[in-house]
């Protein structure tokens, strides 16, 4: 599958779970779990690293991850003004 097919479904996951602006890394790796069907920690990292090269997400803290607008554009139906679901 195209890879930025699946940083696409791991987003819409985060999203339909209640993220809008910032996520931690343990629900990141959930939602990679979920969509991909990996548990081993490298393929999750290399997952990680790829929606960072892409645009999808930014690092803000050691452990958080922040959605960038490129990210929440592509499922602008499915957002509110307001993330719903807290860390």
């Amino acid at each position: 599958m195209n890879p930025y097919k699946v940083c696409d479904k791991i987003i819409e996951y985060l999203i339909k779970d209640g993220y809008r602006y910032q996520i931690h890394q343990r629900d990141l790796e959930k939602a990679i779990m979920v969509v991909r069907g990996v548990i081993d920690e490298r393929s999750i990292k290399r997952w990680i690293k790829a929606l960072e090269t892409f645009g999808y997400i930014e690092r803000k803290t050691a452990k958080v991850y922040e959605l960038t607008r490129y990210a929440l554009s592509l499922s602008h139906s499915q957002i509110l003004n307001k993330q719903t679901k807290m860390m």
